[in-house]
């Protein structure tokens, strides 16, 4: 199996930065220079967001047209 890493400057789709385990990923590949874009629900709370540099697209993973 080939070895794969994720280095500053590559973009990563996070799912679930709003919980708590998310927003410690999101903030560990901010951390590291990566540019990330978190999928969130339009109604979702977003406080583990603030004051982290990533793009926020609205939807759903059970809504295949906003995904």
């Amino acid at each position: 199996m080939a070895e794969t890493s994720i280095e500053a400057g590559d973009r990563v789709l996070v799912t679930g930065a709003t919980g708590f385990v998310g927003s410690a990923v999101l903030r560990a590949l901010t951390a590291r220079g990566v540019r990330v874009r978190v999928l969130a629900r339009a109604e979702g709370n977003r406080t583990n967001l603030e004051d982290v540099d990533c793009e926020v697209a609205v939807g759903d993973m059970t809504d295949p047209e906003s995904v």
